[in-house]
Parts: C-alpha cells; sequence; structure tokens
C-alpha cells in the first residue's frame, strides 16, 4: 500500500483491514498514505477469521476478548457489528466488503450500519487488547 501511494495512477485498493490490523503502525502508515494520495481503500476480512485470525490471535489473552465481546453485547452491538463499527470510524476507508451468505448477517449488518451510535474510545482500545 505504501509502494501504491507513490504511484500516482491507482485509484482503488482492496485490502485486509480490521480491528486487528488497524492498530498496527505500519497499517496506519500506508492508510493515511493512500488517503493523502486520493487512493480509495475498501476494507475486507473485517470480521479478521480465519487464518487472519489464527495468527493475529498468537500471544492473546483470550478472557480480555470475551470481556470485550461482553461490552458490545451489553450496548446492543453483537460483536460482529462492533468489529463492522471499528472500520466504518476510519473516515480514510471508502467502504466494506463484507460477506453477507444469509439474510440474518445481512439483516445483522444493515442495523449496525444504520445505528448512529459511535464507539467510545474505551470500546475502540478494547480492539487493541490482544495484540500485545
Amino acid at each position: 500500500m505504501l509502494a501504491a501511494a507513490k504511484l500516482g495512477w491507482i485509484d482503488g485498493i482492496m485490502m485486509s483491514y480490521n480491528y486487528r490490523l488497524m492498530a498496527k503502525d505500519q497499517m496506519k502508515r500506508a492508510v493515511d498514505a493512500c488517503f493523502m494520495a486520493g487512493i480509495g481503500l475498501t476494507a475486507m476480512k473485517t470480521q479478521a477469521a480465519f487464518l487472519a485470525n489464527f495468527y493475529a490471535t498468537i500471544g492473546s489473552k483470550t478472557d480480555e476478548a470475551l470481556k470485550m465481546t461482553e461490552n458490545f453485547m451489553n450496548k446492543g452491538y453483537t460483536a460482529e457489528q462492533a468489529k463492522l463499527k471499528a472500520v466504518w470510524d476510519n473516515p480514510n476507508i471508502s467502504s466494506i466488503c463484507s460477506a453477507m451468505p444469509n439474510m440474518t448477517i445481512l439483516q445483522a449488518n444493515v442495523a449496525a450500519a444504520r445505528n448512529k451510535t459511535t464507539l467510545s474510545r474505551d470500546d475502540k482500545s478494547s480492539f487493541r487488547m490482544g495484540l500485545n
């Protein structure tokens, strides 16, 4: 992404971007560079699932992740909705490509998109717990 920002002819990039990756300094620099270059960014893998989840959770604290999930559920979000909200909260991200293989997930994503309640600073920082 950093290299793409220097080329001058890239209009858009679809990249893995989620609550685990967004806290990493290299990703922050890459997103900022692309935004400044006028490159539209589409986030995918926003749920940090599959292999991304496996690699990102090595060394994470499961109890803290459970507390984070409980916190969002107490506020009326599902964990998946909170993960989408965290990505949407970054104004440098143009769009999200979210897998919606059934109506239940589609309805949950629409509910998260329409919910104007923003995540608090504490909510956002709770996503970073498992990174150390």
